[in-house]
């Protein structure tokens, strides 16, 4: 029996010309390598390597190989996603019985949640702690349950399982969560097609979202700025931040600054602050305010925008990146600015740039001046809105989601479909 296994496995964001490996076993005459669907390398002996070009473009990429035979016969296949969030969940969910599922919390530090929230097919659970009853289901439908918890530290993990109909444990491998922008809820079902067939439409969510801003660090200005007005707001008695509940989006930050990861040669961590719990403009003013880190001489957005929509699109929740500059901008990334836009476009996560002063910052596409309390305000209560409106739709399939077209009135993707030539 023929076997074919990566060797190479490409864990962060790739582009370019890189090198892959694989190993064979069984009567394999030659290795085919795709891109896309399309041919990159043939090899015909060992070692069983080639260079492929990924292209210009930072965006989603499907890279197969197949073991093929004197004829050309498949013998095996192997398959990765690049460029794709991949599953390191914390939280794993177990179905106990038919009417049980219970959350298995897994976390470095041993701190349990501080809070639970269930959701079935979408509607919200009478759950809150690591075990939740479910109601009589029919067998015979597939159904998605998912846990939310919230760490007392602010850490929000989520965990899914899909069962029934005929479905295995390993089903949720199998589903795909399609980020909508949605003006008609009831729209949705007749909005979807893959491959020009209606999808089956497991469960549709509408789940706190995912807010991400980068920043430099040591932006003294915003703090400045806004830490005035959010004394005005103590002083008239206002609370500006409360603790995690079913209505507050979680905002966390990731810095742009670089990291190598330890063992490996080609990794780069951007160290991301814990989750914060936001309601209203308010307490967005409260958390860009509040938060700092040490800075560096090296500060690379671009880089760490794109880190930043990997991670959002990876929560499978709403979402949305907020750049956020000031007057001393400088940017040593690898990246581009368009080349970070196309790239979070292309896995349906919204970019905001927000700038504190008059300074632009070439390449970002029409930034949003905050340079004063109301302005601030507007592009809160927009980013807000933004992410009221999204929902995930969960579909029977692993598809890429250039697979999946949208049409119709009232529901609009969230991703843009770009390839390079």
């Amino acid at each position: 029996m023929a076997r074919i296994v990566f060797l190479t496995l490409f864990l962060g964001l790739t582009m370019g010309r890189q090198p892959v490996a694989v190993t064979v076993s069984g009567p394999v005459a030659r290795v085919e390598i795709a891109l896309d669907g399309r041919r990159a390398a043939v090899i015909t002996r060992e070692p069983w390597r080639a260079s492929v070009d990924f292209g210009t473009r930072l965006v989603p990429r499907r890279l197969v190989a197949r073991a093929l035979d004197e004829q050309g016969n498949e013998l095996a296949r192997v398959e990765q996603r690049v460029n794709l969030p991949s599953r390191t969940s914390a939280a794993t969910l177990v179905l106990e019985s038919p009417r049980s599922v219970r959350l298995i919390w897994q976390s470095i530090d041993t701190e349990q949640p501080k809070d639970v929230r269930w959701t079935l097919d979408g509607a919200p659970l009478d759950a809150t702690s690591m075990h939740a009853a479910l109601p009589a289901l029919d067998p015979e439908k597939p159904h998605l349950v998912r846990a939310v918890a919230i760490s007392s530290s602010g850490q929000v993990t989520d965990a899914e399982l899909v069962f029934g109909g005929g479905l295995t444990d390993a089903a949720a491998s199998a589903l795909t969560a399609v980020p909508l922008r949605v003006e008609r809820a009831q729209s949705i079902p007749s909005s979807l097609t893959v491959g020009g067939e209606r999808p089956d439409i497991i469960a549709v969510e509408q789940l706190p979202a995912e807010i991400i801003f980068v920043r430099d660090p040591s932006l003294a200005e915003l703090a400045l700025r806004l830490e005035s007005q959010n004394r005005l707001r103590r002083r008239a008695g206002l609370q500006s931040l409360g603790p995690p509940n079913a209505t507050s989006q979680a905002a966390r930050f990731i810095w742009p600054v670089a990291t190598r990861a330890q063992g490996t040669t080609a990794s780069e961590l951007f160290p991301s602050s814990r989750s914060f719990p936001v309601k209203d403009a308010a307490g967005i003013q409260w958390v860009l305010a509040n938060v700092s880190a040490p800075t560096a001489e090296s500060l690379r957005f671009a880089d760490a925008v794109a880190v930043a929509g990997l991670q959002a699109a990876a929560s499978r929740r709403p979402r949305a990146v907020v750049l956020i500059t000031g007057s001393r901008h400088r940017d040593d990334s690898r990246l581009t600015p368009p080349q970070a836009r196309q790239y979070l476009a292309s896995i349906g996560v919204p970019l905001f740039v927000w700038c504190i002063t008059d300074f632009e910052p070439a390449g970002w596409e029409e930034p949003r001046h905050i340079d004063t309390s109301e302005r601030f305000r507007d592009a809160a209560n927009d980013l807000l809105e933004e992410i009221r409106r999204q929902r995930i739709v969960w579909i029977a399939g692993d598809r890429m989601l250039d697979e999946v077209s949208v049409s119709g009135a009232g529901v609009t993707p969230l991703w843009s479909q770009i390839h390079d030539p």
